[in-house]
């Protein structure tokens, strides 16, 4: 059950011939040849595309194959303009219909993403409104000043660690 396909230590050649009689001139799948010969369908798929065969699609018939993308390519929206009624359509319909921060909210309110969309509605923490200072190496956080962790920009102060750790153990958090 060779097939002018030549198997030798589960290595598995396959020549030219053999695919194009048993593959582009039948009806054969790529899971029909792959039995034939007892290998996997994806060998007999690269041996395709390494003869320069064209690779069969499930439901179009014969395609080409080549990458998703190419270096160079233009993508199919560059440029497209959208009107407002076609945006509100889609933050409330579409394709944007509830994907947490894009609208605005959180899908999960946890401590990693408060703190980031904090950060993305007040901008970096860059003074400290305790002491004025930078924050050293360490730079400025937000920090909760009532320590419930609401969505509320307005319920976060910029302080340095310093000045953070102070704050947190007048409140016995720490």
């Amino acid at each position: 059950m060779c097939y002018n396909a030549v198997m030798a230590h589960k290595q598995f050649q396959i020549t030219k011939q053999f695919l194009v009689e048993n593959y582009v001139q039948t009806d054969a799948s790529l899971k029909d040849v792959a039995k034939m010969i007892g290998c996997n369908r994806e060998t007999i798929r690269r041996s395709i595309i390494e003869y320069g065969l064209e690779v069969k699609d499930r439901y179009r018939g014969l395609r080409k194959h080549r990458k998703s993308f190419t270096k160079g390519q233009t993508p199919w929206n560059k440029g497209k303009k959208y009107t407002p009624e076609q945006k509100q359509k889609m933050n409330t319909e579409g394709l944007n219909a509830g994907r947490g921060l894009f609208k605005g909210q959180l899908l999960k309110e946890n401590y990693a993403n408060i703190h980031h969309y904090i950060r993305q509605k007040k901008g970096k923490a860059e003074v400290c409104s305790m002491c004025g200072g930078a924050g050293g190496n360490k730079g400025c956080d937000w920090a909760n000043i009532d320590h419930k962790y609401s969505t509320n920009p307005n319920d976060y102060i910029s302080l340095c660690q310093k000045c953070h750790r102070s704050y947190d153990k007048k409140l016995n958090i720490v």
